[in-house]
């Protein structure tokens, strides 16, 4: 067995799920050992003395035996002028210790963490485990894995994911505004897109923001160097050129699609280009107009839209109660459905069914309405040249192409709507076992926006439920992420089995995720409020154990990043 080295001693008493320890001052060479909040060190199996245990720092308090809460009373007569403990004689280097809170994870057999049946025994040592036992540790074994930064404190020992866990059963990324959350999903992206088995697992991007149309983009080398510096503290070229080969791989893959008419589309193309400085030209050969017909809207989505909009009254909901389920049959079989079609079915309602409406008046009404929603909306086909040019799920879901649905510029509501039309066809088909539709991942910005906790209404609530709890069975993955996930429903969350959560100041946010999270302690609150940016809590199973991590640097632009209010300014004082 490899030597560990000494770092302190358990003390009494102790459990099966946690121990206290004193730290020593330094190692057998005279250097300091310095241990952190966060660090993993190994005790040995009671009974056992060769099995190495692992336990989690989870806290630290500084103690003085001469300053002792009971002795405060004595304390408090001594004189106010004293410059330093020293003046009364006590040399705080021999009366300061620290008692160290570790949480015991158990021992590693396959690909668990079983804890001891038995609390350790007070008196025995904890040991720092060897480096080369971390990097062990943190990849799985004989399994696929996705290489996602480095072991805060140990920037040489990577930590992986494994990517059947992370995308089979879902997972959340969760940050405040700037600590990460686009740049960390962007490094997932990047590895699955270059990882075997995964590279050609289509990846969908809801992206409220436009943020992540810069994938197309490969950062710059030396900027991965000065970020790798800021970083780790050091620079490997070995590792430069790994994250250069997958922004690579994703920047060849990526496909957008704008649910805009084309004078939007070329403004939206225009301000790509010059943000990554890209021709427009190569911008417009990755971009396609993405149009849906009204026919692909489900009735009690086009009840409430309808309702919200203009107002509908029972006798129009009973003409669509009537008529769309065999509208909506005839899109989904693939079908083109068009406005003056559904428009001359609800003109003709009185003939199939004499009795469900009274009168004209209901009937013209809610033409106008479907009219005037069709003609207001970009997304919805409205020419014979927009049905030539539908979107279809199998353009979405292409073996190894990376989707980007970018719905910067569209109200709350039309992206749920979009979201929600494009969702529930992706589900539908993987139900059915349609081969044109392969597993895919779905990755949800801004996730609180389609599927809000409380009394909230959204369109994409139900859908975004269902594949969060059914997903699984059908490899429909779904990456949810958001800044506020106090504001995400509850079901949706708790399906996320791993989360990868950043810096987290909201106290409403803190508690929720630890509610609904059976994986973070009280201590892991209290960590995640001073995460520095890029560093992130890791839990669940894709990852051998709970750990802090810092993200590695990006292959590819940062769309992201928090803009500069002066670099704006001055752009604008230019255009005069």
């Amino acid at each position: 067995m490899e030597a560990l080295t000494k770092v302190g001693i358990i003390l009494a008493p102790t459990t099966t799920y946690l121990i206290k320890f004193v730290p020593f001052r330094k190692d057998p060479k005279g250097n300091p050992i310095n241990i952190h909040r966060g660090d993993l060190l190994v005790i040995r199996k009671p009974g056992e003395r060769s099995t190495n245990v692992f336990v989690r720092v989870i806290r630290f308090e500084k103690r003085n035996v001469v300053l002792d809460e009971e002795l405060a009373p004595y304390i408090s007569h001594m004189p106010s002028d004293v410059e330093s403990m020293k003046d009364l004689f006590m040399e705080p280097s021999i009366t300061e210790y620290s008692i160290g809170v570790a949480e015991i994870l158990g021992e590693k057999v396959g690909r668990i963490f079983v804890r001891p049946r038995e609390p350790p025994m007070p008196g025995d040592f904890v040991y720092r485990p060897a480096i080369s036992q971390l990097k062990t540790l943190f990849k799985p074994e004989g399994r696929k894995s996705i290489f996602v930064g480095f072991l805060r404190g140990l920037p040489q020992v990577p930590v992986y994911l494994d990517p059947i866990e992370l995308v089979s059963k879902h997972f959340a990324i969760l940050a405040m505004t700037g600590s990460g959350k686009s740049y960390t999903a962007a490094v997932i992206i990047e590895e699955l897109a270059k990882t075997a088995v995964f590279k050609d697992l289509p990846i969908i991007i809801f992206d409220p923001h436009g943020e992540y149309v810069s994938l197309l983009k490969v950062e710059n080398e030396e900027n991965i160097k000065v970020n790798l510096k800021i970083r780790l503290g050091y620079v490997n070229e070995k590792l430069v050129q790994h994250i250069m080969e997958r922004g690579k791989s994703v920047s060849e893959k990526i496909q957008i699609f704008m649910p805009n008419d084309q004078p939007v589309m070329l403004r939206k193309i225009e301000v790509i280009s010059e943000k990554l400085k890209i021709g427009k030209d190569i911008i417009k050969k990755r971009t396609k107009r993405l149009l849906i017909q009204l026919a692909d809207i489900e009735l009690y989505q086009l009840i409430e839209i309808l309702d919200s909009l203009y107002g509908i009254t029972e006798a129009q909901k009973r003409i669509l109660e009537a008529i769309w389920p065999d509208i909506y049959t005839r899109a989904d079989s693939g079908e083109l459905v068009s406005l003056e079609n559904i428009l001359e079915n609800i003109d003709n309602v009185t003939d199939t069914y004499p009795d469900i409406v009274r009168g004209r008046v209901p009937i013209e009404m809610l033409k106008r309405k479907i009219e005037l929603f069709v003609r207001s909306k970009d997304y919805i086909a409205k020419s014979a040249e927009d049905y030539e040019n539908l979107m279809k799920i199998s353009d979405l879901t292409r073996l190894g192409k990376i989707s980007v649905v970018d719905l910067s510029g569209l109200s709350v509501y039309d992206q749920q709507i979009i979201v929600s039309i494009i969702m529930r066809q992706i589900m539908k088909r993987r139900v059915l076992g349609d081969k044109k539709v392969p597993p895919v991942l779905i990755i949800l910005e801004e996730a609180h926006r389609f599927a809000p906790s409380g009394s909230e209404k959204s369109l994409s609530l139900n859908i975004v439920k269902r594949v969060a709890q059914e997903g699984r069975k059908f490899f429909v993955g779904l990456c949810v992420i958001s800044q506020r996930p106090s504001r995400i429903h509850p079901d949706i969350l708790s399906q996320c089995n791993s989360q990868i959560i950043l810096r987290l100041t909201n106290p409403e946010d803190q508690l929720y995720v630890r509610r609904i999270s059976e994986y973070m302690s009280e201590e892991d609150i209290e960590e995640i409020k001073t995460l520095s940016p890029g560093e992130a809590m890791i839990f669940g199973p894709s990852i051998p154990i709970a750990t802090t991590a810092i993200i590695r640097p990006r292959g590819t632009k940062h769309g992201g990043a928090t803009p500069s209010i002066e670099e704006e300014i001055s752009k604008i004082k230019q255009r005069y």
